[in-house]
């Protein structure tokens, strides 16, 4: 004669499958959120390699010259002709945590086959408050493809790199041998000269430990530095 499951027994069956059911799900949850903080840590070395990357190259391609600003005759149509000043420079503005940065750059790369543009651009660096986050920044890179009179490089850009805490430039200054907050090819202490190398220092919260920071930097040697173009 078969005998069925007491009542005790189905009890105790249905409790351990309760409890291996919530174990499953606690593991599963866990993976989840190590999942998540994994792909929220890699996004932040993601955006400070692809940060550090343009700005160095940026960097690199500074250049000023001894031509400008000037005038230059430009020819239409082969009779008429106009006047056109363009101006170069190197301006990293001290903000805190927030610096700023301008030059005139040869790194520029034309997207399309007949764009009348050369390698020549006015780049700058500025924060704006992140859309995403509260107390972090949008490191916002504006690009104009041309040189013209005037230091300012309008427009709104686009984003290089979300939810930074901080934006640090340093420029080494080679005839006092030190590092300064401060560059402006117009101050008389930097009158139509570059800094020789530019230290490039990022800050991100730490993704997996609150009130934590991943900190990236690097140093940018710039190879104009020497002196002006001639054109």
């Amino acid at each position: 004669m078969k005998q069925g499951f007491t009542l005790i027994e189905v009890l105790v069956s249905v409790v351990i499958l309760a409890i291996i059911m919530m174990l499953i799900q606690s593991t599963t949850w866990q993976m989840l959120g190590a999942k998540e903080q994994m792909e929220a840590r890699d996004m932040v070395f993601q955006q400070a390699r692809v940060a550090l990357r343009k700005i160095t190259d940026d960097i690199t391609g500074a250049f000023l010259t001894s031509k400008i600003p000037s005038t230059q005759q430009i020819t239409l149509g082969g009779t008429a002709s106009k006047e056109a000043k363009m101006t170069t420079f190197f301006i990293g503005e001290e903000r805190g945590e927030q610096d700023q940065l301008r030059l005139t750059t040869l790194s520029h790369m034309r997207l399309f086959q007949n764009a009348k543009e050369s390698d020549q651009a006015r780049i700058a660096y500025t924060i704006v408050p992140s859309e995403a986050r509260d107390q972090t920044f949008q490191l916002m890179r504006m690009e104009i493809p041309w040189l013209e009179e005037g230091r300012e490089v309008p427009g709104k850009g686009f984003p290089l790199a979300e939810g930074l805490l901080q934006f640090q430039l340093e420029y080494y200054d080679d005839r006092k041998e030190e590092w300064v907050r401060e560059w402006d090819t117009e101050k008389i202490d930097w009158k139509d000269r570059l800094p020789s190398a530019v230290r490039i220092s990022l800050l991100f919260p730490d993704p997996d430990a609150e009130g934590e920071t991943l900190h990236f930097t690097t140093a940018v040697f710039l190879p104009l530095s020497r002196g002006a173009l001639a054109f």
